[in-house]
């Protein structure tokens, strides 16, 4: 008898087949799952495992590892068996579970085996909800009227929704049949994984339905794992963080502040490094985004002061300053903030920076004199920075103290020969003070500084 047709009567003895196999999955350790990940070859792979110290139950990774493992060594009986206890065992690994059966020995035992598999206290019509999700795209209408029995049975199936959303979704994103049952899909409990409200969010975009995307973005929120990050060192980012920011700002715009707020709070609170900062600086501007009286933006400011002394020496924090919505804010908000920095930073690096934006927003709100003293600051404290002495010119040339200003500009350029290359606008401002008062030398360096 060939080996495929004993392993096809096989399936037939499952309770034997599972007995007859106990002794051989359970001799494992934790380091199986990492060992068949792994490209050594799958035979050594599998000696390994057999080998290994025993356990009282091998965790699921482990087990569904090992059942791949068999597959591809070429022992499909008892991959069927591992797998089909992890069908039993392992609520998370049911749906790749019932994708390795129906691959392996085809539709009608595959879902004979998954209804076999589930213990009597899960609901009946899973194993067909799970069997209709994995069935590939050329069975889709036969997938679609399996789910639309189970829903008929079981109206509020937690599975049985999820899996029509994913199915309706393959070939109808944008139906109205698709968006109505990704709604019930939310507010199924408990939560599914945090793929699924992507997903659905994902597909509310693309159909223009902006309220259905919120919702599932809330969700996704709730159950997104909050160490979750993207790339590496310095240039890394929580990817919970980065979603809050995005979400808050999207809540924002349409007046939800409370649960803008909400979710600012909640991802503050959380510990930050890398790249985070930019987006922790828009969300607290968002918290603190009140009535302004004047100059002093009263909780705006004090929610970014408060940031700042969290990570009082942190560069990624002071750097992240220039990138955020604080670039953005009203003119009124960005003097107080700057003013405030440039005096209190620990960082001493940062603060001819700081009084630079500080003159710009000056500027900005037609306060030149004020700006030539703060650019003027700034440069004290970093004579080789061009852009304290182009914004210390432009102050300079608005108060009509040309000659002053020809000087300052002389001296950007003699630091940065390509300076104007970027400062259309003060590269014209020269020329026409010029015109007034002819060429002046470079503004001499303060203190006598080279």
């Amino acid at each position: 008898m060939n080996h495929r047709v004993w392993f096809l009567l096989a399936c037939g003895f499952f309770a034997t087949i599972r007995i007859g196999h106990a002794q051989r999955v359970s001799p494992k350790t934790i380091d199986c799952a990492a060992l068949l990940k792994t490209d050594s070859a799958i035979p050594g792979k599998i000696a390994a495992c057999d080998s290994s110290v025993a356990l009282q139950r091998p965790d699921c990774p482990t087990l569904f590892a090992y059942g791949r493992a068999l597959q591809h060594g070429g022992d499909h009986v008892d991959a069927v068996s591992v797998i089909r206890e992890v069908l039993h065992d392992c609520p998370d690994y049911v749906r790749p579970g019932a994708w390795f059966l129906w691959q392996e020995i085809g539709v009608l035992y595959a879902r004979a085996a998954l209804r076999d598999a589930f213990p009597p206290e899960r609901d009946s019509t899973d194993a067909d909800a799970l069997f209709a999700s994995v069935m590939p795209d050329s069975s889709w209408f036969e997938a679609r009227a399996i789910l639309d029995t189970v829903l008929r049975e079981t109206p509020r199936s937690r599975l049985g929704l999820s899996s029509l959303f994913t199915v309706l979704a393959k070939k109808e994103p944008r139906a109205d049949r698709t968006l109505r049952v990704a709604r019930d899909v939310l507010t199924i409990e408990p939560p599914f994984d945090w793929t699924t409200y992507f997903e659905i969010a994902s597909i509310a975009d693309s159909a223009g339905d902006s309220n259905l995307s919120l919702q599932a973005q809330l969700r996704e929120l709730d159950v997104e794992p909050r160490d979750t990050r993207i790339g590496t060192g310095a240039s890394s980012w929580s990817e919970f963080i980065f979603d809050s920011d995005n979400l808050a700002a999207k809540l924002d715009s349409l007046g939800r502040r409370t649960d803008a707020e909400e979710i600012a709070r909640r991802a503050l609170e959380q510990d930050l490094r890398g790249d985070d900062f930019g987006h922790a600086i828009n969300l607290t501007l968002l918290l603190g985004r009140t009535a302004y009286s004047e100059e002093l933006p009263s909780f705006a400011l004090i929610e970014v002061e408060e940031l700042m002394r969290r990570y009082p020496r942190n560069q990624d924090l002071a750097r992240a300053l220039y990138l955020s919505n604080l670039m953005n804010q009203p003119v009124n908000v960005r003097i107080a903030f700057w003013r405030w920095y440039s005096d209190s930073t620990r960082l001493m690096n940062m603060r001819p920076g700081a009084y630079e934006q500080l003159a710009v927003a000056l500027i900005e709100a037609d306060r030149n004199e004020e700006a030539s003293r703060a650019a003027w600051r700034g440069i004290t404290l970093s004579p080789v920075f061009p852009f304290a002495w182009g914004t210390y010119a432009t102050a300079l040339y608005n108060t009509h103290r040309y000659t002053e200003a020809v000087g300052a500009w002389e001296r950007a350029l003699l630091q940065d020969p390509s300076y104007f290359d970027s400062n259309a606008e003060e590269a014209k401002a020269w020329q026409e003070a010029i015109e007034t008062v002819g060429h002046r030398p470079p503004t001499p360096l303060p203190g006598g500084a080279r």
